[in-house]
């Protein structure tokens, strides 16, 4: 389990115990406070604010890394973060659109912006680039819009993305999930490489999620088909419905679902925090072997008897154990 730095000197040992919902009503000592106020305090004071009512120092001791954590709280909590007024995310969506400028150019579909709905992302026609009208239509549609690195796109979002980092210790990145309603699901269920906390803005949403398949799993690591994955699943261990102000923290590999069972919209941002996960030394060289040959040898030439020689070694060195580096 990897602790941010900022809470390593205060925690003890304890025992795992199972996912629990703590609301504020019942353990809050002081009125809640918004997340856009305290983004600019000291670490500590921002952790206090974003895990409100639970106190950071039990999250660490009980949570991270160990179990989901589900915090209620009133939608005051992300007043000032998102404009939640009728159609402003849909004119957010379709401003970043007509924009573009995520990455220095227009957006493209997969990468800056997707179409999902039931785990699939519809084909586009012509090039990969969004249009603005794209986005009325794949919600009329019932498709979830999903923007990636919005603290690209919001002062706001890029002050709590740094202020994830100040606390945390770890690089942080934020995606927004614009669910139209009506039973509407965006991916199937799966799990992350990242630990993560989604933070409900507006509208509801239900969520199932499942114990690990794989726990803790690396980014080195191959991810579980979706195919593979729900075959092995069982029982939800835990079923609940986000609304606004509330916050769940996902440790990476809990397999997770969610479905917008309301009327209307709900929007939702998830911040995945990107662990330190240092990988085995076999890993490394996979990775390293299969980059060199990318770059060695073109694509157009894969037929050369020099790519031969290198996809040989690249077997020999995938072959290789920790124990023999």
């Amino acid at each position: 389990v990897l602790l941010p730095a900022v809470v390593l000197v205060q925690l003890c040992q304890s025992q795992r115990s199972t996912p629990t919902t703590l609301h504020a009503a019942a353990s809050a000592a002081e009125p809640e406070r918004a997340i856009a106020d305290a983004m600019m305090l000291e670490p500590r004071a921002f952790l206090r604010t974003l895990l409100q009512p639970q106190d950071p120092q039990d999250f660490f001791v009980a949570d991270w890394e160990q179990r989901p954590r589900h915090l209620s709280r009133s939608p005051l909590v992300y007043e000032g973060l998102l404009d939640t007024a009728t159609g402003a995310v849909e004119r957010l969506l379709e401003g970043c659109v007509s924009a573009g400028e995520v990455r220095g150019g227009a957006l493209q579909a997969g990468l800056d912006m997707t179409f999902v709905k039931d785990g699939k992302q519809p084909r586009l026609p012509g090039h990969p680039d969004i249009r603005a009208d794209q986005v009325a239509q794949g919600l009329g549609f019932g498709y979830s819009v999903v923007l990636n690195w919005v603290q690209y796109r919001s002062t706001a979002v890029a002050q709590l993305t740094e202020a994830f980092e100040a606390s945390l210790g770890f690089r942080a990145s934020v995606n927004m999930y614009h669910t139209p309603g009506s039973g509407s699901v965006a991916f199937a269920p799966h799990y992350d490489w990242n630990d993560v906390f989604v933070l409900q803005i507006n509208g509801s949403k239900a969520w199932s999620v499942w114990e690990p398949v794989v726990a803790l799993p690396r980014s080195d690591e191959l991810r579980i088909q979706d195919e593979q994955l729900k075959a092995a699943l069982g029982a939800p261990t835990m079923n609940l419905v986000l609304t606004p102000g509330d916050i769940l923290y996902l440790p990476r590999g809990y397999p997770h679902a969610a479905r917008n069972l309301q009327q209307e919209t709900s929007t939702h941002l998830t911040v995945a925090v990107h662990a330190y996960v240092y990988e085995t030394v076999e890993g490394f060289l996979q990775r390293a072997a299969a980059q060199w040959l990318s770059i060695a040898v073109p694509a157009t030439k894969r037929r050369s008897p020099l790519r031969r020689q290198l996809r040989v070694l690249e077997k020999r060195m995938f072959s290789l154990g920790t124990s023999d580096v």
